[in-house]
């Protein structure tokens, strides 16, 4: 489980924040590297792994600039 915010990092700077939450259908998002599947659980997005494949990444297509990432990881 992987939930992703971006807000501005430059001290005084707008501090509205900028959820990533992609809709069902990942449009606007790609996989890189390996060929795990990544779908969306009610507001989480959920990544399998594939044995044999190379680590995969979920990214978004947008491009963002000054930011703090924060998120939390499940691993089984």
């Amino acid at each position: 489980m992987v939930l992703l915010a971006l807000a501005p990092a430059t001290p005084g700077a707008s501090l509205d924040w900028h959820p990533l939450s992609p809709d069902r259908s990942l449009k606007g998002w790609s996989v890189r590297g390996g060929k795990a599947g990544f779908t969306v659980e009610g507001k989480e997005i959920v990544g399998r792994s594939i044995l044999g494949s190379p680590n995969s990444f979920l990214i978004t297509d947008a491009t963002f600039g000054d930011f703090i990432l924060e998120y939390d990881a499940k691993v089984d």
